[in-house]
């Protein structure tokens, strides 16, 4: 009976996380042919190397694995409130050294980064170097957001989480849908969106701290958790660190070249990574299930339940990534427009890794709970990177 209800509350969880993606990432797409619109491709580069140094782009390649790590410790740890407030004390410290260091180093080098990104043959320095000077100041409450969102995580809380991305994500759409008949610039549509996500980690705070308050308390953790959390942490800072670098590292050379290529290559990509998300977020909720399970010693359970999710998702996303690659060039022409359909070929070939990301999402999921299992996945993710970086220094 117990099992039964565990795995309902998974596939429950799962749901949650699904289509709360799904209905954040539709927005996004509409979001970003009305940003296209009205600012061309020049001002939506700008905003994608803007969002580079924003939670969903290389800022938390800082993260050094610590909101997986927390969320995990609060799930395995669900039994022991003691364990759980000396962990959330050590990564709040953390936390506060690295937003602080990262926050300075950004405000006192806002002209080297517009250098790097070649933006004063595109006249737009000044608009990059305001935005990036308050999204500096704003580091250290994104920090303490994912820190929220971790502990929501690691009790099963996604609804909110959910809840508050797509208001979000709306508000942001909303705000596009008035500037194609009102006048706003790119600066003022850019600082919206970093105030958006600002009161959105700060809402996730206080529901944390309403809920869970006593986890906030300061516990200096012993020893023995210090060198747990550390040792665990260190594992999944190196795969986390590489995947970003997967992510982001062709969007960064992009944008050396010219702020527009990074416009068209996160359009291009956008649709591809908003399924390989909803992927992702439909198995994220595997790693509390496999975390509270590991912690009852329920090998096998996991074992049956991975399997189970896997099949289920093979048989899914198949047809489907299928047919959208097949597609490619109608969605491309009515998307972004028929100018934009020479990308086509690109955008199709785009979804070959999310075809195959299906499983191993999953997998990674219940791997993140185990430290023995991440170290031997981080090999394949530094294969991937290689690649990437032998592919960019060829062409």
């Amino acid at each position: 009976m117990e099992s039964n209800l565990s795995r309902i509350n998974l596939f429950k969880n799962s749901l949650i996380l699904f289509f709360g993606s799904g209905a954040s990432g539709i927005l996004q797409i509409i979001s970003i042919s009305l940003f296209i619109k009205l600012f061309g491709l020049e001002g939506y580069g700008l905003f994608v190397i803007l969002r580079l140094f924003m939670p969903s782009g290389l800022l938390f390649f800082f993260d050094l694995g610590l909101s997986e790590s927390l969320t995990r410790f609060i799930s395995f740890n669900y039994k022991n409130p003691r364990i759980q407030k000396q962990v959330v004390s050590s990564t709040l410290f953390i936390y506060f050294l690295i937003s602080t260091i990262i926050s300075l180093t950004i405000f006192f080098n806002t002209d080297f980064f517009s250098s790097f990104f070649n933006l004063h043959r595109d006249g737009f320095v000044s608009t990059f170097s305001s935005c990036l000077y308050l999204i500096s100041i704003l580091i250290p409450v994104f920090f303490l957001g994912t820190l929220s969102e971790s502990i929501l995580r690691g009790n099963e809380k996604f609804k909110i989480i959910k809840i508050l991305e797509f208001v979000q994500n709306l508000f942001f759409l909303f705000i596009l849908i008035y500037g194609l008949s009102a006048e706003i610039n790119i600066k003022e549509t850019i600082n919206y969106f970093i105030y958006l996500v600002t009161f959105r980690f700060l809402i996730l705070f206080v529901i944390s701290y309403i809920k869970f308050n006593k986890l906030f308390r300061i516990n200096i953790p012993s020893k023995e958790i210090f060198f747990e959390l550390y040792s665990f942490t260190k594992i999944v800072m190196i795969g986390k660190s590489i995947s970003m670098l997967i992510n982001n590292v062709i969007l960064v050379f992009a944008g050396t070249l010219e702020v527009s290529f990074a416009g068209i290559y996160d359009a291009i990509m956008r649709i591809p990574k908003f399924l390989k998300s909803l992927i992702s977020q439909f198995n994220s909720s595997f790693l509390p299930h496999t975390a509270k399970l590991l912690s009852d010693n329920s090998l096998k359970r996991v074992s049956s339940d991975l399997n189970l999710i896997i099949s289920i998702q093979f048989f899914f996303w198949t047809p489907l990534i299928t047919c959208i690659a097949w597609n490619g060039e109608k969605i491309m022409s009515s998307w972004l427009g028929v100018q934009y359909s020479e990308y086509a070929l690109f955008f199709s070939l785009a979804f070959l890794t999310t075809l195959f990301y299906s499983s191993s999402s999953a997998i990674a999921s219940s791997a993140f709970s185990r430290e023995n299992l991440i170290s031997k996945l981080n090999y394949f993710a530094l294969a991937e990177l290689s690649l990437i970086f032998i592919l960019n220094l060829k062409y």
